[in-house]
């Protein structure tokens, strides 16, 4: 899927990024010409961070490019006695999940 990537209308923004990581931008930089936010990693790291205004990271080889959360949709859920199955995937129809969720 392309990189496709919205600038913000509203600070905090999160967004997703190629290492599988999640980043949030907290604010845009005083002189108007990107952003700054913090990367938080799937090993449970953090770091401060600083984008341009495409939300590119031209320091990091494009590990911390900044991308839309694709919005899930739900196509499917079904009730039972034991719990539900809900079936999610991206607008489009790619990435299907099916979660199970049972009832306490």
């Amino acid at each position: 899927m392309p990189r496709k990537f919205t600038p913000p209308d509203v600070f905090p923004s999160d967004y997703m990024l190629p290492c599988g990581g999640k980043a949030q931008l907290i604010a845009p930089m005083p002189d108007g010409l990107g952003y700054v936010g913090v990367v938080y990693l799937s090993d449970g790291s953090e770091h401060g961070q600083i984008w341009n205004n495409e939300g590119y990271d031209p320091d990091d080889q494009g590990l911390y490019d900044l991308s839309d959360i694709p919005v899930r949709v739900t196509l499917y859920r079904s009730w039972g006695l034991q719990g539900t199955h809900i079936v999610t995937c991206n607008k489009d129809g790619t990435d299907p999940t099916v979660k199970w969720k049972p009832k306490l």
